[in-house]
């Protein structure tokens, strides 16, 4: 350790020149606060300050992730203080969730005070608590001076700073992530545990993911835990396993209070006596009357591997079973088949035996019929092996092979969700043995939307041309609104049968409702609308066909439809 008297020309040797000092219970890291002036707000420190000066020293990954290594039993000790019962607190909105937050930080760290500090677009530093007395002001003026040339998209990811003055006070400065226009702000730590201080980088990532919880997770306990323990997986990647079995044990649980809603898979036709309800998608929310998925605590299985992928789809699975099951025996069609179920699943679940014997389970439990569930393969996940698997003949052969052994076993239907996004290509449609396709939103704002539709059509009724396929597979045109930039008669002209997305004015529900009749005569309506010109002044030219018929020419064209109320689950309602 260096102490240097500090002067009013700022001098004295570089940061990086000088060691870490050791504290109480081991060798304390410390981040080195760069000379200078204090800010605006803050005192110039007394002569007789003594600012300690050293570089901080990160956790390494590696090191993290030991078992042994002290700082895990100090993130687990902290984490139980920060999230200690009650936590009702914590998800408290804006300010007052805040101040709460603020408090439980500083009981946790045994501090004498806990604060922010804005910094303003000039330079300017400023309170939003009250400041401390005496030396640790100046202390912060010297890390607000350190932390003012950090500038633009530097200051997210800023790791934390520590300073010591001869008295005994410490200082702990966190830069918190910055949003939109924000210039940064500071969470001050005066006088916190020393203890504490021995773990490092990582404490910088805890006290500021509490403090500031991820935008795409709410304000709630758990998800803001969930949020901690995931910017630890992703700054670090390898933790001990007691964290790891901390944020699984926390993500299932959250999991767990997701509600299930169903939006209707519509028929299109013209005529209103046949627009009905072929079938249902399960969709996750955290509350039944949200229209948004709560992606961002979806996604957080995707930065911690494959077992909380799994233990996601798999408890997603179980629950849209057993809501669905309840629900159609509350509907008006109680007593008759159930319409066919559509779930979401990642490629790494399919692949996975523990959500195979979990999905067979629910499936059991649920009492559905056979072909009564249809798993929509997500567009997220790419269909290739893991690092040192070797899939035979090929990664796609393989997985077509493994999705035609779990169709055979588990009586359930597969299909392509959100083609056109993401890793859901023609090479899918074409090459697996699907039941359905369903197209993303996305296409219909292209300019091409129109010709983009017809080559899914054809795509689609290719497998059955050349025998592959005992019917041809319906496509579902996924987030189809009243004001969708290619009109239902258009989606209907280049042969796509089916719709689902906010069609009826009204958001999905954990309830089954029948479409009354003014919606059947309004959709039906909008379907025999004349087709409109596409991009070059012309309309539509692409192949027709009924969603089920064959398109095309020789023998294969001239099959008759396959009957609908075998295809569609049913008469429409």
């Amino acid at each position: 350790m260096e102490d240097r008297r500090r002067t009013g020309d700022g001098a004295g040797p570089a940061a990086d020149e000088v060691p870490a000092r050791a504290g109480p219970g081991g060798p304390v890291p410390h981040v080195g606060v760069a000379s200078g002036t204090a800010g605006p707000g803050f005192p110039e420190p007394e002569p007789d300050v003594v600012v300690e000066r050293a570089p901080h020293r990160p956790v390494s990954c590696s090191d993290l992730g030991h078992p042994l290594h002290p700082a895990a039993p100090l993130v687990r000790r902290l984490l139980d203080a920060l999230f200690a019962d009650p936590a009702t607190e914590l998800s408290r909105p804006g300010a007052e969730g805040t101040r709460h937050r603020l408090e439980r930080l500083r009981a946790a760290l045994r501090a004498s005070s806990a604060g922010l500090v804005a910094m303003g677009p000039s330079g300017t530093a400023c309170w939003t608590d009250p400041p401390p007395a005496g030396t640790a002001t100046a202390l912060v003026g010297d890390l607000v001076s350190d932390l003012r040339s950090v500038t633009g998209d530097g200051w997210n990811g800023v790791p934390g700073r520590v300073a010591r003055a001869v008295d005994g006070t410490t200082v702990l400065a966190v830069p918190l992530a910055r949003t939109g226009a924000d210039a940064g702000r500071l969470l001050v730590v005066v006088r916190p545990d020393p203890a504490m201080l021995v773990i490092g980088e990582p404490l910088s990532v805890v006290l500021g993911g509490f403090l500031t919880p991820r935008d795409d997770l709410r304000e709630n306990a758990l998800e803001i835990e969930i949020g901690v323990l995931t910017a630890l997986r992703s700054r670090f990647g390898l933790l001990p396993d007691p964290l790891c079995e901390r944020a699984l044990d926390r993500y299932r649980s959250r999991l767990a209070s997701l509600v299930m809603i169903f939006e209707p898979v519509v028929r299109l036709d013209p005529d209103p006596a046949r627009v009905g309800i072929r079938g249902w998608e399960a969709l996750a929310r955290r509350a039944e009357g949200e229209r948004s998925a709560p992606v961002g605590l979806l996604d957080v299985a995707t930065v911690w591997g494959d077992r909380f992928v799994v233990e996601r789809d798999g408890v997603l699975a179980a629950t849209a079973l057993r809501t669905y099951v309840a629900s159609h025996a509350a509907s008006t069609w109680r007593g008759r088949r159930p319409k066919p179920l559509a779930i979401n699943v990642a490629v790494r679940s399919i692949m996975d035996d523990r959500y195979v014997e979990e999905l067979r389970a629910a499936i059991a439990a649920s009492g559905l019929p056979d072909g009564g569930v249809t798993l929509e393969i997500s567009e997220k996940d790419r269909i290739a092996p893991p690092p040192g698997e070797v899939w035979l003949p090929s990664p796609m052969g393989y997985f077509r092979d493994r999705i035609g052994l779990l169709a055979a076993d588990l009586q359930v239907n597969f299909a392509v969700d959100d083609f056109g996004v993401g890793q859901a290509s023609l090479d899918r449609l074409a090459s697996l043995t699907l039941t359905q396709i369903k197209i993303d939103r996305a296409i219909l704002g292209h300019p091409l939307a129109r010709e983009e539709l017809g080559l899914v059509v054809q795509v689609a009724e290719h497998a059955l041309r050349r025998g592959d396929a005992p019917r041809g597979r319906p496509i579902i045109m996924e987030g189809v609104a009243p004001d969708t930039a290619v009109p239902l008669s258009d989606i209907h002209a280049v042969g796509i049968r089916f719709v689902q997305g906010y069609l009826m004015g009204e958001a999905a529900s954990a309830r089954l409702r029948p479409l009354g009749r003014d919606i059947r005569e309004r959709v039906a309506a909008l379907v025999g609308r004349p087709v409109t010109t596409g991009a070059a002044g012309d309309a539509p030219t692409l192949p027709r066909s009924s969603g089920n018929a064959p398109v095309g020419t020789g023998p294969a064209a001239s099959r008759s439809p396959v009957n609908r109320s075998t295809v569609d689950g049913g008469t429409p309602t």
